[in-house]
């Protein structure tokens, strides 16, 4: 208890002291004895905080502490300011920071394994990975830290097996990733060989991630030996730690930490007399700062900006993107789309049997629109979700229709899956209800229980056939259960799509005019405000599929009421819009208007007689018992004998639309608002006009 008190207070100061300016003389001594490891994880191009962990550890060597600068993995991808230098601009600035080791990420992998060589001759700091093979391990496993006091520090290095999914073909050749027993195996055995030389204190760097059977702590639960797992991949921080571990941070006898992502904290750990303790720091906290790393940092963020800002293409109008690309279409989704399909002719050089037929990506990738004008790489940057790489796979017709329906089960609503995409045709029913059958097992998407709101019509230059197999190009984040069962033959090709689009824009032969639009390989029928489940859903389909009814700016607005001029003009589409002549019999029904024809035609054939002699009152709305009227009329019927007296309110129906109203009760097209009344003085909505609509086309 003594000696946990005592590294408390050690710690408190530690953190102090990266609060604090510098170290005074009398403070020269201040944390002699103690080990303190300043740890950060999946950086991605964060250069700004290089500065401050350098400074961080300038400050405690000042105050005698032995410092180890240490990262889970994840410097080397992630943005323009380390992926334009291919990882070196990161290796860099670890190098004038005072980095001693880190592990291995798939971001440092990524680039192959010519770039992973020049980074790792490059570095000034160990690159570390216990379980990615080629042969034997193919970087370093550990590396051995000696304190001035004779004091032996291992480390070693664990890299995520699902990396492997990540990699290229070429990058990932030869290579494999130890998972299972054989990862929890090669961390015993790295524990125990830096035990047998002497190491007092083991570390490990866990680019893992704290969940699954392959994350950090799963593996705790199994490999003894190790003091302390600084943890990445997952970006967990330190707060998510405590939470998975009852608020201990301990696993075993291991202290378990994490510094979140993008130097939104710094972690500090201090080791002293055999005990740990951990602790974060948010970056924005710390007011140390190296000047010369800060420069640094600043002059290869400016040479970055400088290279994104040059225009690579005009583009002659706005790009869509944001949520018109979670509910349809987008020209920017077919742009891109087609930035993928030829990406791969044309780099990857699939070609012959090994072509790509289409290209998916789900809508959510389009974070934004492009703005018509000249277009720089840091728009394209803006505009996709950063991280998301090239990828195919091949499967059958069968599974890509179900993950098509599957993606589209959302659908008018908004959803980050919905599919744009490039060299397929299908059609949406977006009103058709989706027939779901739960949860694909261990994913939060809808599994249909049949296809019946999409249809695929063809798949490359062919139709379409569910037996067929076909090479998809998608982006990485796009994992549709549906393919589950064929995700051996997914392929990443490493390619971030920034990269891909900027490389198409550059094309010579890239005719960008054609983007004026969407292209149409989506033919949706749909409102965002309609879905499956209303119950007049049907009636709105049937009246646009028939082209009676529209809606506007992509809603039908099912609740607002009809006026006279709408229903009337309904009316006149049902009798095929005849051509009518001479001048309208009523003062507010003007020449030129969309609805003049319509009124002439119906005044004409006794349909409507006007509010009085000479005014038709066209914005007027149209109750229901005048909507049984218009439409009695229009069918020229007959009168029925029908009681309405089971109705309460069958008094409050006007004499001129008696005949009308008991008729369209009669024949079913008009029911009751409730089991006793019929409303008659109620305004019709545009969804009730639909559905009466409907219910007569369909009983002629």
């Amino acid at each position: 208890m003594r000696k946990r008190r005592a590294l408390s207070l050690v710690l408190a100061l530690v953190m102090a002291l990266s609060l604090a300016v510098g170290v005074s003389a009398e403070e020269g001594d201040a944390l002699k004895g103690a080990v303190v490891v300043i740890h950060t994880g999946d950086v991605h191009g964060t250069l700004e905080g290089y500065a401050k962990v350098a400074a961080m550890k300038e400050t405690y060597e000042a105050a005698g502490a032995y410092v180890l600068l240490l990262d889970a993995g994840g410097f080397a991808g992630g943005s323009p300011y380390v992926q334009s230098s291919r990882g070196q601009n990161a290796v860099e600035l670890m190098n004038a920071a005072g980095y001693g080791a880190a592990a291995a990420g798939e971001s440092e992998l990524r680039y192959g394994q010519d770039q992973l060589r020049t980074l790792t001759e490059q570095a000034e700091f160990s690159l570390l990975s216990a379980n990615v093979m080629k042969g034997a391990p193919l970087l370093p496993t550990h590396r051995i830290f000696e304190t001035p006091d004779g004091l032996k520090i291992g480390v070693f290095g664990l890299t995520a097996p699902e990396a492997a999914g990540a990699l290229s073909p070429s990058a990932g050749e030869g290579l494999t990733f130890l998972t299972g027993s054989a990862l929890v195996r090669a961390a015993k055995n790295e524990a125990a060989d830096l035990r047998k030389a002497g190491c007092e204190l083991v570390i490990c760097l866990s680019h893992l991630g704290l969940k699954g059977d392959d994350g950090a702590l799963n593996l705790l639960k199994q490999a003894e030996g190790i003091d302390l797992m600084i943890d990445g991949h997952a970006h967990s921080t330190l707060e998510e730690v405590k939470r998975a571990t009852g608020g201990t941070c301990m696993v075993g006898d291991t202290a378990l930490t994490a510094a979140g992502s993008s130097f939104a904290e710094v972690g500090v750990s201090v080791y002293m007399d055999g005990a740990i303790v951990t602790r974060s720091l948010p970056l924005d906290t710390i007011t140390v700062s190296d000047e010369a790393v800060a420069e640094q940092a600043g002059a290869m963020i400016a040479d970055v900006d400088r290279r994104q800002g040059e225009t690579i293409a005009a583009v002659p109008v706005l790009l869509t993107g944001g949520t018109d690309a979670r509910t349809g279409e987008t020209n920017l989704g077919d742009l891109v789309a087609d930035a993928m399909l030829v990406w791969t002719g044309r780099r990857a050089g699939l070609t012959g049997e090994h072509t790509v037929d289409a290209a998916l990506l789900s809508g959510g990738v389009l974070r934004d629109g492009i703005a018509a004008g000249d277009v720089c790489r840091a728009d394209i940057a803006a505009a996709l979700t950063p991280g998301e790489t090239l990828c195919t796979i091949r499967v059958p017709g069968a599974a890509l229709a179900e993950a098509l329906e599957s993606m589209t089960a959302a659908a008018p609503k908004e959803s980050p899956a919905f599919p744009q995409m490039a060299g397929m045709s299908l059609v949406l029913d977006a009103m058709e209800k989706f027939e779901g059958d739960g949860y694909y097992s261990g994913t939060d998407q809808l599994r249909p229980a049949t296809l019946r709101r999409v249809t695929v019509s063809a798949v490359g230059s062919e139709g379409f056939d569910p037996e067929v197999s076909y090479t998809i190009a998608l982006n990485s984040g796009l994992k549709p259960a549906a393919f589950a069962p064929y995700e051996r033959t997914r392929v990443n090709w490493g390619e971030p799509l920034e990269d891909v689009l900027a490389f198409y824009l550059m094309e010579e032969d890239t005719d960008l005019a054609l983007y004026r639009e969407s292209v149409g390989w989506l033919e949706s029928y749909g409102y965002r405000d309609v879905t499956g489940d209303n119950w007049y859903a049907p009636a709105v389909r049937y009246v646009s599929t028939t082209g009676l009814m529209q809606g506007s700016g992509g809603l039908f607005r099912p609740g607002d009421t009809m006026n006279r001029a709408m229903l009337v003009t309904v009316l006149y589409r049902m009798a095929g819009s005849p051509a009518v002549e001479g001048d309208s019999p009523f003062t507010d029904v003007p020449a030129g208007k969309w609805y003049t024809d319509a009124v002439l035609w119906a005044s004409r054939n006794g349909i409507v007689q006007g509010q009085t002699a000479s005014t038709f009152d066209p914005n007027g709305s149209i109750t229901r018992q005048q909507l049984a009227t218009f439409l009695y009329r229009y069918a020229k019927a007959k009168p029925v004998q029908t009681d309405l007296s089971a109705f309460t309110d069958a008094g409050q129906v006007s004499a001129y639309a008696a005949d009308p109203m008991a008729w369209a009760v009669s024949n079913g097209l008009i029911s009751g608002t409730a089991s006793a009344t019929l409303a008659p003085r109620d305004t019709a909505s545009r969804a009730m006009v639909a559905t009466v609509l409907m219910r007569y086309q369909n009983q002629e």
